[in-house]
């Protein structure tokens, strides 16, 4: 009997030495009587240093461990229930770790309470698949929200470019109140969409974060470019191809068309682009610049294919740019004064 005892206490050493999860026992005065190298790799002690040693004075000075040291002190004093405890732990590494902490009582040979088990399990794992299977499930809904509204607004371009094109109904494409009309026609479906989708103003690139450097190389680049457009004016004016008149400039109208610049970049890169590229999983960015500026331009077809190619390259250049500069303030000065230089200097 007295060997089946001890092969017995073996295989529950042995049992418990091989378990993945922390396992400690603590007497009713708090002083720690065993734990596994589980507990050792978890808890980051050595069993010589802590044997024998008082389980609060051990463990009261790691705050990260307050709620586990809760947990079992409460099963110290209260053995007969049994405690649960769910915690997270920052790690060295930034990372959050999630235990589950569980305890029992332990019994004596006449079945008085003689103290306390402590089991930890890592679930860490466990938990980052479930965010991962989470975020699978809520990025597919996300997904199938934006295709209904790029699906909503391609069929409102193709119905209003038939309506044009098969002169059902007369209507001046180049007026600011068909211009305004129609971007709206875009906007409102793309808000709704936003917030469906939860999307933050840092994901739409309506944020502080980077606001400086967007602004000052989106100032130069509208530099560069409204001295390409001048000297491309002059060269056209000299020959006499120029194909438009010089515009002049009217304070109201072109704050009508700062403004007008914001929301299309707002829709067309602080929302398509940005989505393109989470869905996508497109890090260099370049793939969806280029989807967006081909849905982009597509949604000019009514004024023509020239129109359509300059949409089109146009909001490449800009695209890339916002790839380098995630802030709309830039891209949406640039693309301003890139469209005022063009109708100033008659190229349009």
């Amino acid at each position: 009997m007295n060997d089946d005892t001890q092969a017995s206490d073996l295989l529950a050493r042995e049992t418990i030495e091989s378990m993945r999860d922390a396992v400690l026992s603590i007497d009713r005065r708090g002083t720690i009587l065993m734990l596994n190298p589980a507990a050792e790799a978890l808890l980051r002690v050595k069993t010589e240093e802590v044997l024998g040693q008082s389980f609060a004075e051990t463990f009261i000075d790691r705050p990260e461990l307050e709620r586990m040291n809760d947990c079992v002190l409460d099963a110290i004093y209260d053995p007969a229930t049994p405690h649960t405890a769910e915690i997270q732990i920052a790690s060295d590494d930034s990372a959050v770790l999630h235990w589950v902490v569980r305890t029992n009582l332990l019994a004596g040979e006449t079945g008085e309470p003689v103290g306390v088990v402590a089991s930890i399990a890592d679930v860490s794992e466990r938990v980052r698949l479930l965010q991962e299977n989470l975020d699978e499930v809520r990025t597919r809904q996300l997904f199938g929200r934006f295709f209904l509204y790029a699906l909503g607004v391609m069929s409102i371009g193709t119905i209003v470019n038939n309506l044009i094109a098969r002169s059902i109904v007369d209507v001046d494409v180049y007026t600011p109140a068909f211009t305004w009309g129609y971007l709206v026609v875009q906007f409102v479906p793309a808000l709704v969409i936003i917030r469906l989708m939860g999307l933050t103003r840092q994901d739409l690139g309506l944020s502080t974060d980077g606001l400086g450097r967007s602004l000052k190389e989106g100032a130069l680049a509208s530099l560069l470019f409204a001295g390409l457009v001048a000297g491309f004016a002059l060269t056209l004016h000299h020959f006499e191809a120029l194909p438009g008149k010089p515009g002049q400039f009217e304070l109201l109208p072109t704050l009508g068309y700062l403004v007008h610049s914001f929301v299309q970049e707002l829709v067309a890169r602080g929302f398509l682009q940005t989505t393109f590229q989470r869905f996508l999983e497109d890090r260099r960015g370049f793939k969806s610049v280029l989807l967006t500026s081909s849905l982009f331009g597509l949604f000019h077809l009514h004024f023509g294919f020239a129109a359509v190619m300059l949409t089109m390259i146009s909001s490449v250049v800009f695209g890339l740019f916002y790839l380098r500069n995630p802030n709309l303030a830039g891209v949406t000065l640039f693309h301003f004064i890139a469209g005022g230089c063009a109708f100033w200097f008659g190229l349009l």
